[in-house]
C-alpha cells in the first residue's frame, strides 16, 4: 500500500481526492477462475498530510502437493508382528483457494520538512484456511497407514497497527523508528479433527519495535545502526529479544563499495524458531562479522 503514501507537488490550499480500482484474474491449472480486486481512495487536506484507505481480495491456490500427492513424514516402529504404522499426507484435489479480504487505512503527516509520521492500521478477514483432517487407520501393504487429509475447515481474522517515524535531526544524522502490534484468532469449523492449526496464532509477536541510526560521517563514509524487539513466541517457548547490527560503507569514486557488517551484536545466537524433541532451539541466528566489496556498473 506504499504506492498511496506520495503527495503531489501543489499549493497547500489545495484538497486532492484519488480512486484507484483494479483486479488481477487468473485461471489456475485445474481450470478454476480466481479474481482479485482491489480499491484504493488517498484523500490529502493540504501539501503535508493525508489520509488512505484500501480493501483488497487475494486468494493463495493450492500447489501440487495439496492437491494430489500422498507421502509418509513419520513411520512409527511397533511390537515384534504388528506392521508399522505411518502418517499418510493426502492431498484433496477439490482443495479450495484460501481467501483474505484486507482493509487497511492510513495516515501520514509531514510535521516539518525533516521529520514524518505514518499511522497504518489493518484488518483481514481469512476463508477456507488450509486444515489437516484426520481419518481412520487403514490396514494395507504391510502397513497401517493414518490418513491426514488436507481440507479448507478454518477462518479467521486479524488486526493490528504499525507507527513509523523518520526523523533527520542534522544534515548528517538520519533516525527511523518503527513499532508494529498483531493480533490473530483462527477459528477451526466444529467438525474438524485439527487440534494444532488453531495453534499459529502463537507463532508471530505481537510487538515488534525497531529503530535505525545512519550517520553520514563524511561523503564517502556512512554508518548504520539498527536495533530492533521482538515480544515472545509463545508457540516456541521464545523470550522476548533485542538486537543490534552495525555496518560501515566506504564509496569509492569509481563505484566500488566496501562494507563491514556485524550481525546480531547482543548475543552469540539468537533462537529465532522451534524447539526440537530434546528442547534443543532448531532455528538459531548467530553472531556474525564481515566484510563484503560491492561494484556498481
Amino acid at each position: 500500500h506504499r504506492d498511496l503514501h506520495s503527495f503531489p507537488t501543489r499549493r497547500s490550499s489545495d484538497l486532492h481526492l484519488s480512486v484507484t480500482v483494479g483486479s488481477k484474474f487468473m485461471l489456475t491449472k485445474d481450470s478454476e477462475f480466481e479474481y482479485q480486486p482491489s480499491v484504493r481512495i488517498f484523500y490529502s487536506l493540504s501539501h503535508n498530510h493525508g489520509f488512505w484507505a484500501s480493501v483488497a481480495r487475494a486468494v493463495r491456490t493450492p500447489d501440487d502437493i495439496e492437491t494430489s500427492a500422498t507421502h509418509h513424514p513419520l513411520v512409527f516402529p511397533t511390537a515384534s508382528g504388528d506392521p508399522p504404522r505411518a502418517l499418510e499426507f493426502r492431498g484433496n484435489k477439490d482443495l479450495l483457494s484460501e481467501e483474505v479480504i484486507a482493509y487497511e487505512a492510513g495516515y501520514r503527516y509531514h510535521i516539518r520538512d525533516d521529520f514524518l509520521f505514518d499511522l497504518s492500521l489493518f484488518y483481514n478477514e481469512y476463508d477456507n484456511l488450509r486444515t489437516f483432517e484426520s481419518g481412520q487407520p487403514e490396514t494395507s501393504d504391510g502397513y497401517t497407514a493414518i490418513p491426514v487429509n488436507i481440507m479448507n475447515m478454518m477462518e479467521g481474522q486479524s488486526y493490528g497497527a504499525e507507527i513509523a517515524v523518520n526523523w533527520r535531526v542534522t544534515q548528517w544524522w538520519k533516525l527511523e523508528g518503527a513499532y508494529s502490534y498483531l493480533k490473530m484468532q483462527l477459528n477451526v469449523d466444529d467438525a474438524s479433527t485439527d487440534t494444532r492449526s488453531e495453534s499459529a496464532v502463537d507463532e508471530v509477536p505481537a510487538h515488534t519495535v525497531s529503530l535505525r541510526s545512519h550517520f553520514e560521517l563524511r561523503d564517502d563514509l556512512d554508518l548504520d545502526v539498527w536495533g530492533r524487539y521482538v515480544h515472545e513466541v509463545a508457540a516456541h517457548d521464545l523470550d522476548h529479544s533485542f538486537a543490534l547490527d552495525m555496518q560501515i560503507v566506504w564509496r569509492l569514486k569509481n563505484g566500488i563499495e566496501f562494507s563491514l557488517v556485524g550481525q546480531n551484536l547482543l548475543d552469540s545466537q539468537s533462537p529465532e524458531w522451534g524447539i526440537d524433541r530434546d528442547n534443543h532451539f532448531i532455528s538459531e541466528v548467530e553472531r556474525s562479522v564481515y566484510m563484503k566489496m560491492t561494484v556498481n556498473f
